[in-house]
């Protein structure tokens, strides 16, 4: 989940009551003459409101779920608001809507500060430089295309969310793509990194401007806006790129860091967190058992009951209590493939065993999820149970889930209502399993195989996603289902060896979706699917894709001063953690005289050590564990409260020990905050996990 790029959703000044309301959106497919977006609304009133909201997308609607909507035809200003199952968002409740739009020019055409306010907030400083925050607030009834002068007092050396150039002594910095228009009565935010010259200091907290006035803060700073043209070639430009095109340099190799790595992390670290990472999948369980986890109690014994099957076991999703296959299918592959790649990790952290229940407990629900029908040799009458919980529900609910009493129902799909995405990614687990208990436990590997097989039949007999409407505007999958056919394939071709399943693998992959510029995920498995064909063809086109995708990674992304590569500001520890492990993998793969092969390990041991406190912030974003750590995840379980309500107790009652948060919400190392409410940066999910655990495990194995 991530920052939208192109649209730009402000609240109607005229509706009272959409100021208790918290919106955040994402980017989920940009393509060169169109973009899908996803809106988030969040309720943090205590009082329900029937909501309405407008925007500027980039261009003319095609398409919207979840909502219904009129749009101008000249100003393109969307009016969206809800249909009758979501219109109302009830106290500390969530609902989603998305929407997918052509793209045109920018209506604004000269860029200006005229009635712009301006504020600078260091937030960061050291002996030979310092960073800034800086807001742009319209202080105007009109959006206006932004751009100021500010003073910065050396030489810039990284900037971010803003493009800058020089205009004779000044330096004037104006918004990008996303963020180019600001809103009336709105902000954007921007920032940037300087060198200092040996005689200049800086003492200020702020600076501050207001339209074209000039103004000199506590420290003498003059400032003032720029009215004047925009140069056509910038001295610097740094834009951000979700994945649709190939994104420039941000002058990545040549910025100059001035955050210095402690080093103090090395694999006895790893070792003591890995089986605290596992250990949050056992706090994820319904029923129990919870050997580790003590404070959890049995929950939701009677999942899947309503069509007569055992469906209590699987993983809660994230900080609620519903049962999404498609995430979960993505997870528990990704860990069964992590204990496959590296079990020398996972034995010397004393954890392959540990590690392999979790996984068996997500394997268990899934071969209860798959109804074969009277006839086992044909797929005709397959039933594929998708989801338990209604999510709408579920999140206007805020506790245990042993405090749960709505109804839970179970999602499922067939021959004529179909869902080969979360099928085929069902297949891709059990299949993955079966490779991990062969040794131990060949009779239950081969029941794991046998249904993989099968799953995998019907999702590729039946395409589509028509029936997999129950997850929609939560995991919805916008990929398309190419790249999940092939992920499936790929792992029977790896736990059968019949090469027509390789065949299928290589045929679906050309046709899926790239992530070269984005990541893996559990929407889009495309870059796993690479590597794993590489492992087995030595291809020379699936290595070009994976070089390009670290290249990418390591050399073009926004990277904050403290070293974390940020993609996207909903769970940009996810992907950065997840990327490890890929380049993690992908070093393993190849041989050890190739010169990319150390600076993959290195990436991926950045990152991990980032995250676990190797950072300007000098904190761990994993719960329980080393200094300053987040104790206020958003995650209803372990906050248990007792009155459905999100700020009763204000701490959570119970550590959520091994869970990773979602972290910082741009590529400031400093923007974010251990706030339950704030779930872009304080969420928790079992796919956060996944490839963090096997990063960890992979930096055992290697560095050991």
């Amino acid at each position: 989940m991530g920052a939208t790029k192109f649209s730009s959703i402000l609240m109607m000044a005229t509706l009272p009551l959409m100021a208790q309301v918290q919106m955040n959106s994402r980017t989920i497919s940009d393509w060169n003459k169109g973009v899908c977006v996803e809106v988030t609304l969040y309720n943090n009133g205590d009082t329900s409101t029937n909501w309405k909201v407008d925007f500027r997308p980039p261009g003319k609607i095609t398409q919207m779920w979840n909502a219904t909507y009129t749009q101008d035809p000249k100003s393109l200003v969307v009016i969206a608001q809800g249909v009758n199952w979501n219109k109302t968002l009830k106290p500390h409740q969530q609902t989603k809507f998305g929407y997918c739009s052509t793209k045109v020019a920018s209506l604004a055409t000269t860029p200006t500060s005229a009635g712009l306010e301006v504020k600078e907030t260091t937030f960061s400083q050291w002996n030979s430089g310092l960073c800034r925050n800086v807001a742009v607030i319209n202080n105007t009834s009109n959006q206006v295309l932004w751009k100021v002068t500010i003073n910065p007092p050396g030489n810039i050396n990284k900037i971010w969310n803003a493009k800058y150039l020089k205009e004779g002594d000044k330096v004037v910095a104006q918004g990008v793509d996303w963020n180019k228009v600001v809103k009336p009565h709105s902000k954007v935010e921007f920032g940037y990194c300087v060198t200092l010259a040996d005689n200049s200091s800086s003492t200020s907290s702020s600076t501050t401007s207001t339209g074209d006035s000039t103004s000199t803060s506590e420290n003498g700073t003059t400032y003032t806006p720029s009215t004047s043209t925009t140069s056509t070639t910038p001295e610097v430009a740094t834009t951000t790129d979700n994945g649709s095109s190939t994104p420039s340099n941000n002058n990545a190799t040549t910025t100059e860091t001035h955050f210095t790595s402690s080093g103090e992390f090395g694999v006895q670290n790893y070792q003591k967190v890995l089986p605290m990472a596992l250990q949050f999948y056992e706090a994820q369980r319904g029923p129990g058992p919870f050997p580790r986890v003590t404070w959890r109690k049995p929950a939701v014994q009677d999942d899947g009951k309503d069509v007569g099957r055992d469906l209590s076991k699987g993983w809660f999703d994230a900080g609620d209590h519903v049962k999404f296959n498609l995430p979960m299918s993505y997870s528990a592959t990704m860990l069964a493939w992590s204990m496959l790649e590296f079990p020398e990790g996972y034995q010397f952290a004393n954890s392959l065993e540990y590690g392999k229940e979790q996984v068996k407990y997500a394997l268990d629900y899934f071969l209860n999820c798959y109804n074969g029908g009277q006839n086992p040799d044909s797929p005709a009458d397959d039933v594929v149970y998708y989801q338990v919980g209604d999510p709408h529900k579920d999140h206007a609910f805020w506790g245990p889930p042993e405090l749960m009493t709505m109804e839970r129902p179970t999602y499922s799909c067939d021959a004529n209502n179909r869902c080969t995405e979360v099928s085929a990614g069902m297949a891709a687990a059990l299949a993955s399993g079966s490779l991990l208990f062969r040794a131990t436990d060949p009779q239950y590997a081969q029941k794991l195989l046998d249904t993989a097989k099968k799953i995998y039949k019907f999702a590729e007999t039946y395409q589509g996603n028509n029936g997999y409407t129950g997850a929609n505007g939560f995991y919805s999958s916008y990929s398309g289902y190419n790249d999940e056919l092939a992920w499936g394939a790929v792992w029977l071709y790896k736990a059968t060896g019949d090469p027509t399943y390789l065949k299928k693998a290589e045929n679906y992959i050309k046709n899926a979706q790239s992530s070269i510029y984005w990541a893996q995920n559990w929407d889009n498995v495309s870059i796993g699917t690479y590597l794993l064909l590489y492992q087995i063809t030595r291809n020379p086109d699936y290595k070009a894709k994976l070089d390009q995708h670290m290249d990418y990674w390591l050399h073009k992304i926004p990277t904050t001063e403290g070293g974390l590569a940020f993609l996207s500001q909903w769970g940009s520890l996810r992907y950065a953690s997840t990327t490890a492990y890929i380049a993690l993998v992908y070093a393993k793969s190849l041989p050890l005289t190739d010169p990319n092969r150390q600076s993959y390990v290195d990436f991926a041991k950045r990152e991990i050590d980032y995250i676990l406190g190797d950072n300007p912030r000098h904190s761990s974003y994993v719960v329980g564990y080393g200094q300053n750590y987040p104790i206020n995840p958003h995650h209803r379980a372990s906050h248990d409260s007792h009155t459905n309500n999100i700020d009763d107790p204000v701490n959570n009652h119970y550590l959520l020990v091994g869970a990773l948060v979602g972290g910082p919400k741009s590529a400031n190392d400093f923007d974010y905050k251990d706030d339950r409410h704030d779930y872009v940066a304080n969420e928790v999910a079992t796919d956060y996990n996944a490839g963090f655990t096997g990063a960890l495990a992979g930096l055992i194995q290697l560095l050991k």
